[in-house]
């Protein structure tokens, strides 16, 4: 019999390890799905900017004389086709290294993973708020400049 619990004890606290480590993992990949799906929100809400962007930006093409530019509609210009670019590129990013090509057993896999893939999505909305801020200012520029 003491044989049974000298074996069994040592394998019982090995159980009881994994238990806890799995369970920080399910919980760390919950926290990684929020954060994931925060970052796609500000997405989305920056994405429905997009076509006031390009909207303003045809207006203002539509309003340049070839004959006499007027620089602070180029520069209106320019900064609506950049805060398109930086959506653009933040996109391409973003789906490089959390699209649908990484399952979500592949992501999870263990805690330093979630550890990992937590900072990683914190950078990007990050980024995606800069990119955010970046559309907004240019758009309210390009409108204040059509209000003249």
């Amino acid at each position: 019999m003491k044989r049974l619990i000298v074996f069994f004890f040592p394998v019982l606290i090995m159980i009881g390890g994994c238990n806890q480590q799995a369970k920080e993992v399910r919980d760390k990949s919950g926290d990684v799905g929020e954060l994931k799906k925060e970052v796609i929100a500000i997405h989305d809400t920056a994405m429905a900017k997009m076509n006031r962007i390009f909207q303003l930006k045809t207006l203002l093409e539509d309003e340049l004389d070839s004959a006499n530019l007027d620089p602070e509609k180029v520069n209106a210009i320019q900064d609506l086709k950049m805060a398109d670019e930086a959506m653009m590129q933040w996109m391409r990013n973003f789906s490089k290294h959390y699209g649908k090509a990484h399952s979500k057993e592949a992501e999870i896999d263990t805690l330093h993973n979630n550890e990992a893939l937590m900072d990683g999505l914190k950078k990007e909305k990050a980024k995606i708020l800069d990119v955010k801020k970046q559309m907004e200012a240019s758009i309210e520029k390009a409108e204040g400049i059509l209000e003249k």
